[in-house]
């Protein structure tokens, strides 16, 4: 199964669940396992846009979850390629998303790539 296909059925099942209304921001973690990614999911209540770790005061997570990703090409390319699979879900899902003002992706303490950003 291609690693597009389970982030979005992985988006999915999460948003088939109910996210707490006071979610205004959600933040992927990537995290490097030896073959694959793992990924967590937070949904960030109010938050200063201008705060540089904005992201880690959760409301909501989940646990990690693993895609067959590699990051044999190094952890820079899997950022890119996993952010625009989760912008291409974005895009896809803009309705059902109104809500939410901000999404990153990012390694934890590395940089974060802002898949949308209404703010």
């Amino acid at each position: 199964m291609d690693s597009r296909k389970i982030i979005f059925e992985w988006l999915d099942n999460i948003f088939a669940k109910k996210i707490p209304d006071e979610v205004e921001a959600l933040y992927i973690n990537l995290v490097e396992w030896p073959d694959t990614l793992q990924v967590e999911f937070f949904g960030i209540g109010p938050f200063d846009k201008d705060d540089k770790d904005w992201a880690c005061d959760y409301i909501f997570s989940t646990k990690n979850t693993e895609i067959p990703f590699s990051v044999a090409d190094g952890w820079k390319k899997a950022l890119k390629d996993v952010s625009s699979i989760i912008g291409e879900y974005v895009i896809s899902k803009n309705s059902s998303l109104s809500n939410i003002k901000r999404i990153g992706v990012g390694f934890g303490d590395s940089e974060t790539v802002l898949v949308k950003d209404e703010i």
